[in-house]
């Protein structure tokens, strides 16, 4: 999947940093309305938080490929 995004096709992947009340309630749940965009990561320093979050992304999804982090680091290098 990240090649083809890398090479134009397919959904451009975002993640997530700070997926608390608001970054899920209003920003993450609004984003997964896009068609052209792909949520592949979140993260907070809750793992409850990032548990909630990566459940909500791949229930919309339809499968498991939201990855949970608890680095930001991990996510602004991907």
């Amino acid at each position: 999947e990240r090649a083809a995004l890398m090479a134009g096709r397919g959904p451009v992947g975002v993640g997530f940093i700070g997926v608390g009340g608001h970054g899920h309630n209003y920003n993450l749940k609004n984003f997964l309305n896009q068609d052209d965009c792909r949520a592949v990561a979140v993260c907070d320093a809750f793992r409850d938080r990032t548990e909630r979050a990566t459940a909500t992304v791949n229930e919309k999804y339809g499968d498991t490929g939201c990855r949970a982090v608890d680095d930001f680091r991990a996510i602004l290098v991907s």
